[in-house]
């Protein structure tokens, strides 16, 4: 439970203390103080805990079961030698799937560390970057 809120809901429910007063002096909004006693009256001190930030749903994300596949046939692909791309991975397995995929869906899966075929950006996780000195934006020399 977070200390801090309690400490200011009982500061303002048990002694009367302005919230106004409590926000100067601990250098917190009002706002958060009012949020904390809104949600103190529906739930009790229980209802001071964090809540988590995440989402309730997703509605691009893929079903578990065709993550799985997608990360099984990663693997196969990977291992025989093959490519193991988007467009590769979309066309297995749209014959074996009522639901046809988009391309962009095997990307968005994650498979394990030990199924990955390219280094990953340091800068923006999940992009490939090309190797030192290979860069395509590198200008030739006429001769």
């Amino acid at each position: 439970m977070s200390g801090l809120g309690r400490y200011i809901v009982d500061a303002v429910v048990l002694e009367h203390r302005s919230p106004t007063q409590l926000a100067r002096d601990h250098g917190i909004s009002k706002r958060w103080i009012f949020k904390l006693l809104r949600r103190f009256k529906e739930g009790g001190y229980a209802s001071l805990e964090p809540r988590s930030r995440r989402p309730k749903s997703c509605s691009h994300q893929v079903e578990a079961k065709v993550q799985k596949l997608i990360v099984k046939l990663r693997g196969e692909l990977t291992e025989a030698g093959h490519d193991a791309g988007a467009e590769t991975i979309h066309f297995h397995l749209s014959g074996s799937l009522v639901e046809v995929l988009s391309l962009l869906s095997p990307t968005s899966v994650r498979s394990p560390p030990s199924f990955a075929s390219r280094p990953s950006c340091p800068t923006r996780p999940g992009r490939w970057t090309p190797p030192r000195g290979s860069s395509p934006m590198a200008v030739r020399s006429k001769s």
